[in-house]
């Protein structure tokens, strides 16, 4: 009998991070690679927001078959590193990995306060969800520059700061 080998930790490496959701996602997608990620989403406002997460393993069709079986392997490690998620879903093109798909996966597996257990929402119920998740886009975007003016101007003032302190 041979001693049983411990298996390799997993490496896990960002490729992206943002605020721009599924569609700033998609842009990240390499078809040689496989990825794996997380979409947050927020439904409904105030108490009855919630939260829910989208776990996403992208396995790129270009990628090659045993490398892709390899990272595919780890997709249970991968996804408990990632932390807990609503449901998962799995896309193979960029095309593929768009906001009607995570919608129709939400729809299947989510339960909003407006409809019973194991109603499907209706059409408004997915529009009323695509209005939010734009508002949040909107919010992020809003925020993202806010935080790009303050440090412009807090290398402006830096800068401002050197240049007298060398006249003096």
């Amino acid at each position: 009998m041979a001693p049983a080998e411990e298996p390799k930790a997993l490496k896990l490496k960002t490729v992206a991070r943002g605020f721009g959701g599924i569609d700033e996602l998609s842009q990240h997608l390499d078809e040689s690679k496989v990825l794996f990620g997380v979409l947050r989403f927020v439904f409904g406002r105030g108490t009855f927001a919630r939260t829910k997460y989208v776990a996403v393993r992208f396995s790129g069709q270009q990628c090659p078959t045993v490398k892709r079986g390899r990272a595919n392997a780890q997709k249970v490690a991968a996804m408990e590193a990632l932390g807990g998620a609503s449901c998962e879903l799995s896309f193979e093109t960029p095309l593929e990995c768009n906001l009607d798909a995570v919608l129709e996966v939400l729809q299947r597996t989510v339960v909003v306060d407006d409809h019973a257990p194991g109603a499907s929402m209706s059409k408004f119920s997915i529009q009323s969800m695509k209005a939010d998740i734009e508002e949040q886009l909107q919010s992020a975007r809003r925020q993202v520059e806010a935080a790009q003016l303050a440090a412009a101007a807090a290398a402006e003032l830096t800068a401002a700061a050197a240049a007298a302190a060398a006249a003096s």
